[in-house]
């Protein structure tokens, strides 16, 4: 018996997972460092009266910016992932639906052999009550 994949998904599955990586990449980098120049500016205001305070906004401030660096790079790198595996997925979709349009055309001067029903209404391309199929391509699923 050959092993299940711990996880299934499709490229349809997998594309809002992608558009939400990419979405929260853009609202980061256009929104992400919007409270920073302020900060900075009164942690300087705090500076100049000699207040500690200044120092600790500052620190929060550069805390700030390396998260968003960090989470600007993680969405990214996971959108691009993302982006590579709806493709490949789409495309290797998109292949096996023409194999199995062409299995379902059956073999150019074939006598005798027929396309295996099941794999066909697997695909959606044939009707519930057609039969099981036979022939040489019946036999392995």
């Amino acid at each position: 018996m050959a092993e299940q994949p711990d996880l299934a998904v499709s490229a349809r599955e997998l594309e809002p997972v992608r558009t939400a990586a990419s979405a929260l990449y853009e609202d980061l980098t256009a929104r992400g460092p919007a409270a920073v120049p302020e900060t900075q500016a009164a942690a300087g205001d705090f500076d100049q009266v000699q207040l500690k305070a200044g120092w600790a906004l500052a620190e929060l401030a550069r805390g700030w910016q390396r998260q968003c660096a960090e989470l600007q790079r993680d969405t990214a790198r996971i959108s691009g992932h993302l982006d590579g595996t709806v493709r490949t997925f789409a495309d290797t979709e998109s292949a096996i639906s023409s194999s199995v349009l062409r299995i379902a055309e059956g073999p150019a001067g074939a006598d005798g052999i027929e396309a295996n029903q099941d794999v066909l209404r697997l695909f959606g391309l044939a009707g519930n009550g057609e039969g099981s199929g036979g022939g040489a391509g019946g036999g392995g699923h």
